[in-house]
């Protein structure tokens, strides 16, 4: 078990994690989500939750819930595994 009490900034919580996830044999995405974007994966159903106001472009899944791009403060759910999926901020180049 690992216990954190600080609220880190992006780059500690991503270094922390992603630390986490090598120690213990876990594959996760290799690639950051943009700022504002939420993947879970519950079980079955992948859901992406724009907690943004630029629209986010999700390729590799068929909506079930919602459309792509997924809108400002919007959500998409797919049955699409969430490491299959590519994740896109309108408007940036780098992710």
């Amino acid at each position: 078990m690992t216990y954190v009490d600080v609220w880190p900034e992006g780059q500690l919580a991503d270094a922390l994690c992603t630390d986490l996830l090598d120690a213990v044999g876990v594959d996760y995405r290799a690639e950051p989500l943009p700022d504002g974007v939420r993947l879970t994966q519950p079980g079955q159903y992948c859901f992406c939750v724009n907690f943004t106001s630029d629209r986010v472009h999700v390729d590799g899944g068929e909506p079930i819930i919602g459309t792509t791009p997924v809108g400002a403060y919007d959500v998409l759910v797919t049955e699409s595994d969430a490491s299959s999926l590519e994740i896109l901020l309108e408007g940036d180049s780098t992710q």
